[in-house]
Formats: C-alpha cells, structure tokens, sequence
C-alpha cells in the first residue's frame, strides 16, 4: 500500500510539521482512541496522511480505531480535504464520527468523502461553503456523487450507509441541495440539520420525503425560508410519522397558517417529544388551537414547547377559541399533565401576564422547566410568579434571567423559596434552580436565595449582577457543602462572573477557595470585571494559570 512509498515532500509550515511529528509519536502506541480532537489546529495534508499512516502500522497488529476524528476550524485545503476522503476510504470502518465544520469547503472538495468510511456514522459538515448546486455543472456533479457516494456502505454492497447523524447548517445549499440530499438514498439517517440553508417550501417538499424512512428522531430546519405552506407539508407528513421526536422550526416565518397546521397535527403524533417554534409569528388564534391540544391532553408525548419572541401577550394568551369557546392559553396549563418544559422567554407578557401565569402554573401537574427571561414585568410580578413554587413542587428551574428583578424583590421571592423548602424537608426531592443572570440581584439578594434552599447549578452564570465579591463566602460555603445540604444540587462546573466589578477581597476568597481539593470548578469566565496585575495576581497564585 501506500506506507511502502516513499513520501513526496510536501510544503508545509512549522506549525504543520511540529502536528505532524507530533501525531506520529501519540498514535505510534496503536491503542483505539475515544477521540483525537485536532479543532483550532492548522491541519495540512500531510497531517492528515500522518494519521493514515499511523492506522495503517497500527492496524497489522491490532483493530485500530478513532471513534471521532474532530477537524473543525482547521483551515483544511482542498488537498487535506482530499486526504481525509482516502483516509476514510483506505481504512473502512476506522472513524465512527467525522467533524469537518467552519472549515470553508465546497462541494468539490468533499466529493472524496463518499469513498469509504463503512463505520462512519455522524459527519459535521456546518458552516462551510458548499452554497446551492442550482444548475452550475461541475457544482451540482460533486453534490451529486457526494450524496450517493455516503449512501453506499463500502463494506456491503448489500447493506445501506451506517450514516445516521448529517449536519449540514449554514452551508445555503437551498432546495437544489435538498433535493439531492433525498435522491442520493440515505436509509438511516436519525439526525438531520439543514438549519440557515435557505430552503423554502418547495425545499421543505422534498425534505418531508426524509420522514418516509421512519428512521428520522430529529429535524432541524431553522432560520430557513418557510412559511405556511411550508408547514403543511410538515403537518401532513407529522401526522402519519410514527419516528420523528424532535422537530426544530424557529426563525421561520410560520404565521397564523402554518402554526395552526403544526398545532392541529399534534394529536395524530405519537413520538413527538419537543418542538421549537422560536420566533415563528404565532398569532393569538392559532395559540387558541394549542390551548385546545394542551388542554386536552391530547399530545401525550409532548414533553418540552418552546414558544419564546413571538410577541405573545396577557392578551394573547387569555384568548378563547371562536365565539368564547374551548380554553385560553393560561387555562389550559393548569390542564396539561404531561409538557415539562415550557420556554417563554422574549415575549413582552408584562406584569399582568406574569401574574396570570403563576396561578396558571401553581395547578399544573407537569412542567419541571418555565423559562420567562426577559418578559417585561415589574419587580412585582416575579414575586407573585415565584409565589407559585410554595404551591407547585414540581417545578425544579424557573429562569428569571435578563430581568430588572432588584434586590428587594429577591428577598421576598427567598421567602417563598424558604417556604417550599419547609414545606419538601420531611421528604426527597427535586431541588430547585432560578437562572440569574442579567439582573439587579447584587451581593445582598443573592445571600437571600443562598440561604433559602435555592440551589447552584453545574453551570453557574452570574454575569451582569452587579456583584463586588462581598457574597463569595457565603457563596463558596454552598459550593463546599456536603451532598445534601441545603443550596447544594451538584458541584458547580463552570463559573461565569463576567461584567461584575469584583474587589479585591473577593478575589481573595474565591482564589483560596479554587485552590482547594474540595473545588471541582473546571472554567472560570471574568471577562470585564475590573482585573487589575494585582488581582489577576491573586487569582493566579491560588490556582496556578494551568489550572
């Protein structure tokens, strides 16, 4: 094979020839690896031929395998390109997972992807520069004999491509590329997104052809071009696929038509776990028809709605069907017994709405998750909607983020929280969690939530609270607690204490803290908080900048 040729020299940088000796000695010890994660790197073709190579030594002795090649950002040439296409062909059955998103690649350039890969289940292909393949000759060739090419299973002519994850978002490949990507046979596929592409309805026509396989559990098709049309055709296709788990539609323009067509198929669905209808100009009538479906309970798959900016108001949400008939929106959330997650953020529901809301949801027996970021009531409202959680044990987050919820408020929503903790002490249970960031909560008010049974999160994002390092003693001795106590759910991960103006003294504590065996913060973000030499100083002799 090739490892008996002599290599042709290959120009290349030092930053390409230290990755190269470099992958030469860490695959030399043949193990299978979990993943070689290369993104960020300035992978040149020779590289790329290194580990080839490497498989191929490695491979006499033992079955050698890299479950995930990651390639992304790597400023891959059309020659690297083309190396990592006989990689996977010379190697059937080596890379199980394949990145090779931001990576500028076009059509020509990814044709030789199709050679090989008989193991190749998921290939990342976003943000690259594949663009439409509308009729441009060579273009729409490559397209072509990319599509058929991973259908094939190279180590089967009998048996169809173990692809089962494609990404291909933000690539504009169009209905052109859509059609392709139907009529080049792909049996398996479970994940597809074919998000930002500029696909339309008549796009959407041959998409919904992908759900005739049965196989598909998710469908990304945001930031596209559809409308209500569009959504017919996904309406009519829901309704007779028993497979489809996840559906994503968010910034398309959906209108009343089309999301009135989504709500009324819902009860024909049988698997349909989530659906993300972000920024989809709902309307106060086609929301009528999903309090119809929710209030009847008649979608009992569906677990998690996302309806945020979509300029749904108090007003909006109190309307009944046709002529006073059937439920409003917030009555039929105290019906619905099975969605547990429910994100309304960015919608201006005011102080009325929020209050509507929290009764709605102290008699809903379902929701885990209520997301109401950024939805424009006063300091009042969040306090009557967390009155809901002294009422609703169920509920383990409300995101109150992006608010102008002040301090005060904070402490008077830390009495409700001290109330359902009394309430849930005899008893195991779910602990709850208030995403706060982007708000006026300051070190006072959130000493308030830490002493009232509120927990810290793995990801704990603090930033935009106007804190100054005051609360951080308080804050680690949560941190610290034993698994149990109060405020305490999980050992916080990642710490975000950007855009505060942190002071010394706090600095000191957390760097002490960091320290600790006890810490198990693995990245800390402080962009913006006023970092002087000697605070940067402080932080960096408590933890060591390689921690």
């Amino acid at each position: 094979g090739r490892g008996s040729e002599k290599e042709k020299e290959v120009p290349q940088d030092e930053e390409e020839y230290q990755l190269s000796e470099g992958l030469k000695e860490f695959l030399v010890s043949g193990e299978t690896l979990s993943s070689l994660p290369l993104g960020g790197l300035k992978v040149g073709a020779n590289a790329i031929h290194t580990i080839s190579l490497q498989l191929q030594q490695n491979s006499k002795k033992q079955n050698v395998r890299i479950h995930s090649l990651q390639l992304n950002n790597t400023s891959l040439s059309q020659d690297a390109a083309a190396e990592v296409g006989k990689l996977l062909g010379y190697h059937k059955g080596s890379v199980e997972a394949l990145d090779l998103s931001n990576n500028r690649l076009t059509w020509g350039s990814i044709g030789g992807l199709g050679n090989g890969g008989g193991a190749l289940q998921e290939l990342d292909l976003t943000s690259n520069r594949l663009g439409s393949p509308e009729n441009k000759g060579k273009v729409k060739q490559s397209a072509n004999e990319f599509f058929h090419g991973i259908s094939r299973n190279p180590l089967s002519s009998s048996s169809p491509s173990s692809i089962s994850v494609l990404k291909l978002g933000n690539n504009n490949i169009g209905e052109k590329g859509c059609e392709l990507l139907v009529r080049g046979g792909l049996k398996n596929l479970s994940h597809v997104d074919l998000s930002r592409n500029k696909i339309g309805n008549n796009g959407v026509g041959w998409v919904v052809k992908l759900l005739e396989n049965r196989s598909l559990i998710r469908l990304d098709l945001g930031k596209n071009c559809i409308s209500g049309r569009g959504a017919e055709l996904l309406s009519d296709a829901l309704k007779t696929n028993p497979s489809l788990q996840h559906l994503s539609l968010p910034h398309n323009r959906l209108g009343e038509i089309g999301t009135t067509s989504l709500f009324s198929s819902l009860p024909s669905t049988t698997n349909l776990r989530s659906l993300n209808l972000r920024s989809t100009s709902l309307t106060p009538s086609s929301l009528s028809h999903l309090a119809s479906v929710l209030g009847e309970n008649s979608c009992p798959s569906l677990e998690a709605l996302n309806l945020s900016n979509n300029s749904l108001t108090e007003k909006s949400c109190e309307k009944k069907g046709e002529g006073g008939r059937g439920l409003s929106f917030f009555e039929s959330l105290q019906k619905n017994l099975h969605l547990q997650k429910l994100d309304l953020e960015d919608n201006p529901l005011g102080g009325e709405g929020l209050k509507k809301l929290g009764d709605s949801l102290k008699m809903n027996g379902g929701l885990l998750f209520v997301g109401v970021a950024n939805t424009g009531g006063e300091s009042a409202a969040y306090r009557a909607l967390s009155e809901c959680l002294v009422v609703n044990h169920r509920i383990t987050c409300l995101d109150l983020s992006r608010n102008p919820i002040t301090t005060d408020t904070f402490r008077k929503i830390s009495r409700a929280l001290k109330q359902r903790h009394e309430k849930l002490a005899p008893i195991p249970a779910q602990p709850l969690c208030l995403p706060l960031h982007h708000t006026l909560i300051k070190d006072t008010g959130l000493k308030h939530l830490l002493n009232s049974g509120m927990s810290l999160p793995q990801n704990l994002n603090l930033s935009s609270c106007q804190l100054r390092g005051e609360i951080f003693p308080e804050m680690v001795q949560c941190l610290t607690m034993p698994k149990g106590a109060v405020g305490q759910i999980a050992l916080v991960e990642s710490l975000n204490l950007s855009f505060n103006q942190i002071e010394v003294q706090g600095w000191k504590v957390l760097s002490k803290f960091l320290g600790t065996p006890e810490c198990r913060v693995k990245c800390l973000v402080a962009e913006e908080v006023g970092m002087d030499d000697e605070m940067l100083g402080i932080l960096g002799g408590g933890v060591g900048l390689g921690r």
